[in-house]
């Protein structure tokens, strides 16, 4: 009889898509920040030459908690791909309501709000850099209208967020 240790099951999972899913959240938990910084530079070196009087690194401070949280978010629902509820539970399926399709709707609302939050933070980003040129200007109009339009901006893209969370998850 041959014996194989990562074919054992529980919970209808083998062992082995145990041992896949904790190596691909953990590989999220140490990615997820590297990842984040490498777009947040990509991003700052393709706008270089309209955002090039605030620095990368504020982009970088803006813009890497929201980013590497949707990052790991994503990584941890490739993970959950490898595991599967057991046949026993006689669960709905997520097209049905029940636990799959309520995990799935907390999974997609959670991923939007992220992404919104990243957005937003491009957006501060932004503002940032039209206040610091609107100084350069003898208009104080501008310096009034910048802060206006950013969180006027902001709020649009919250309210869009929302909206799609109502569209897609609800």
């Amino acid at each position: 009889m041959n014996f194989d240790p990562l074919g054992q099951k529980i919970l209808g999972n083998t062992l082995e898509n145990y041992l896949w899913f904790a190596s691909i959240v953990l590989a999220g938990l140490v990615f997820k920040n590297l990842i984040s910084r490498a777009v947040s530079y990509l991003l700052f070196n393709l706008l270089k030459k309209h955002f090039k009087t605030i620095g990368v690194q504020k982009l970088v401070d803006l813009v890497n908690r929201p980013f590497s949280i949707t990052i790991f978010l994503l990584f941890v629902y490739i993970a959950c791909s490898r595991l599967h509820f057991p046949d026993e539970w006689h669960l709905a399926s997520e097209k049905e309501f029940g636990v799959r399709m309520t995990l799935m709707r907390i999974f997609q609302m959670t991923l939007v709000v992220f992404i919104t939050w990243t957005i937003t933070r491009i957006t501060d980003y932004a503002g940032l850099v039209l206040k610091q040129r609107s100084l350069q200007t003898d208009s104080k109009m501008d310096d009034l209208f910048i802060p206006f339009m950013t969180s006027a901006i902001k709020a649009l893209i919250v309210i869009f967020g929302f909206l799609v969370i109502l569209g897609n998850v609800f």
